[in-house]
């Protein structure tokens, strides 16, 4: 009788140690509280990134007081592209002390000795390379972009804002500072919203019924650029575990994840970007442009409307 009623005290005991680590863990700030819906913990997907070969875990305090902490996508052999960036818009900082980013870039795993000896060289040299265990696909773009979001959550939480970039645009960091400033939200995507955009079932982009079986996309961001605030990476990552993957990346981050996270969308942002054309019109009105020819020649241009240089 007295070991039975030993048993019980130790269940129950364990059972209330059990649910209030739970709850702990279920614990966010009260400004930031959410819901999820259909809360059932899915399985990853394989090969999940959960560590980085290059991490440059430091990054984020070897540059005080950063307002935005930017990551860009890219790909080991896209030196050329990261040349450019970080001799355009990525050291903007160098002109106006009041524009406080950081830029890392994100890549996967070297698939050469070739690809390992450029990721060596360029990180040694800059220090501003992220390697994650994963292969660099467009199958595997969702991998970066959790892979990315992780690194940004456990560096550099602390730095208000995040932006996602491609490698190939051009961006006026000076506009994007002062808007920052005097925007009235900091709980939505700031972006090029996509809203009724229709699920692809062939082409380069097609995706199977099983993978997404619906046939619209909820909103979501056109994935050249967006901003988010930083507090809010934590949901994205939190509800990585409860929706379905999927691999195109844009849709999943920003469309599928931010609804089951309940992010919003910013959608004035579209008066902000341009795509596949730049004029001197644009100066100090657009903050981002996509696939431009000679993004070295606007910078200056760009320079010379603030008139950072003759």
């Amino acid at each position: 009788m007295s070991k039975g009623l030993v048993f019980i005290g130790v269940f129950v005991i364990a059972s209330m140690m059990l649910s209030y680590q739970y709850l702990l863990l279920r614990k966010f700030p009260s400004e930031d509280q959410f819901a999820f819906e259909n809360t059932t913990i899915r399985n990853p997907p394989p090969l999940l990134p959960n560590k980085f070969t290059i991490e440059e875990s430091d990054f984020c305090f070897r540059h005080p007081d950063l307002q935005i902490i930017a990551y860009v996508h890219t790909t080991v052999n896209e030196t050329e592209k990261r040349k450019v960036t970080r001799e355009t818009w990525a050291k903007a900082c160098d002109y106006d002390s009041k524009v406080k980013v950081g830029v890392v870039f994100m890549v996967g795993v070297a698939k050469t000795p070739g690809e390992a000896a450029i990721v060596r060289a360029e990180s040694r040299a800059h220090h501003d390379i992220v390697q994650g265990d994963y292969i660099d696909s467009y199958h595997t773009l969702s991998y970066k972009a959790l892979a990315s979001l992780r690194w940004v959550s456990t560096y550099c939480s602390h730095v208000p804002w995040t932006l996602h970039a491609d490698d190939d645009i051009l961006l006026d960091l000076f506009l994007l500072t002062r808007f920052l400033k005097v925007i009235e939200t900091d709980a939505s995507f700031i972006c090029y919203n996509w809203r009724g955009s229709e699920v692809r079932r062939s082409g380069k982009w097609r995706v199977r019924p099983q993978e997404f079986p619906g046939q619209v996309y909820p909103p979501y961001c056109s994935g050249a650029v967006w901003i988010l605030a930083t507090r809010l990476i934590h949901r994205l990552l939190f509800a990585s575990r409860i929706a379905p993957f999927l691999w195109v990346d844009d849709a999943y981050i920003t469309g599928v994840l931010a609804k089951k996270a309940g992010i919003g969308h910013f959608t004035y942002f579209k008066d902000f970007l341009k795509k596949g054309e730049i004029n001197e019109k644009d100066m100090g009105n657009i903050i981002a442009w996509v696939h431009i020819p000679d993004r070295s020649y606007w910078w200056r241009i760009i320079l010379s409307h603030y008139k950072y240089i003759s």
